[in-house]
């Protein structure tokens, strides 16, 4: 093989690097994209919806479902891809994407690729002919077929799920942590959380044997019960209101 379809040749290989790694920067990008929305909705429709455990059971496996499957189809492939495992690509499919791009060259890069995979006879004339086609090609750079900068126009599926994610962490800590433990334990019953907090008030909480303990005890939120009890050793007092 002469010096300049040798070249011709690395330059493709150039080429389908920069594919497949233009092909893993996309992929990386649509699947951040595709978990931070899921993550999102299954989060909103979970916090809101409380269902049951079948219920969470099938957001949960469709939530992994869809994370496995994006890693493996946009993310596993096209690394595989750069490590020279099942190449999709073949030299003349990459030439003729090349082609597609510098449209000047394209019947003469295939046709020094089609001469160069069937000269296998000693033939001056053809290799002559295959490395005059070789040389009018080697200082084409191929690689800049694939643009790998146009992949920006996709952070608008990724970044605004992500920011919408911190804005809520941001403001209500408990959202994700609340949906995604119910989520995760899918098969536990969680019982609903009470729109009312206790706080005791009591600046000591030292008492002395057999005397009279008085514990004070505001309640916080939108709705108080209609009674509270005090439980000790199983025993329970109810406790009486002041306001």
């Amino acid at each position: 093989m002469s010096t300049s379809l040798k070249t011709v040749f690395e330059k493709i290989d150039d080429y389908k690097r920069k594919y497949y790694k233009n092909l893993l920067i996309k992929g990386a990008l649509f699947t951040l994209a595709l978990i931070f929305s899921a993550f999102l909705i299954v989060s909103i429709v979970e916090y809101f919806g409380r269902f049951n455990s079948i219920i969470r059971a099938i957001l949960f496996f469709g939530f992994l479902g869809m994370v496995i499957y994006s890693l493996l189809a946009w993310v596993i492939k096209p690394i595989l891809y750069i490590f020279h495992f099942k190449e999709p690509l073949t030299y003349e499919k990459a030439a003729n994407d090349i082609g597609k791009f510098f449209p000047e060259i394209e019947d003469r890069l295939l046709n020094t690729l089609q001469l160069s995979l069937i000269s296998d006879i000693d033939n001056s004339l053809l290799q002559a002919s295959i490395s005059q086609k070789a040389d009018e090609l080697r200082f084409v750079k191929f690689a800049e077929a694939i643009k790998i900068d146009e992949n920006k126009k996709y952070l608008k599926f990724t970044i605004p799920p992500l920011l919408l994610i911190l804005l809520i962490a941001a403001v209500s800590p408990k959202f994700f942590k609340s949906s995604t433990e119910r989520i995760v334990y899918f098969q536990k019953d969680f019982a609903e959380e009470a729109p009312f907090k206790f706080k005791i008030t009591n600046e000591e909480l030292t008492a002395v044997k057999n005397e009279d303990f008085n514990l004070n005890l505001s309640l916080i939120g939108n709705a108080v019960p209609e009674a509270v009890y005090l439980v000790a050793n199983a025993r329970k007092f109810k406790m009486t209101s002041i306001d």
